[in-house]
């Protein structure tokens, strides 16, 4: 029951959508090598970093989650744009 009241599935996504988004984010570093991405279903973990970017329910906003002592943690408050999730996530003062 509580699955189906935080909205859409997590495997739901919108494969264009994410493609888009990867591709946003490899555009931002501008020359810089952007973070490895893995994508699962609506996930993006950033490999090397203990870091992970969650698509909400609602299927704008972006969560973002550390690893900490085996599992994954809330890291800060959702935004709309993927790449300044990102972009904290992946900082050098991020931890």
């Amino acid at each position: 029951m509580a699955a189906r009241r935080c909205g859409r599935p997590r495997g739901s996504a919108d494969p264009v959508y994410l493609r888009a988004e990867r591709e946003g984010i490899k555009q931002a570093w501008d020359g810089e090598h952007a973070p490895d991405l893995r994508a699962d279903k609506s996930w993006f973990t950033v490999i090397g970093h203990d870091a992970q970017l969650r698509l909400g329910p609602d299927g704008h906003l972006w969560y973002p989650y550390r690893k900490r002592y085996g599992a994954w943690w809330p890291a800060g408050f959702p935004q709309p744009d993927v790449i300044a999730v990102l972009s904290e996530l992946v900082a050098p003062d991020a931890d």
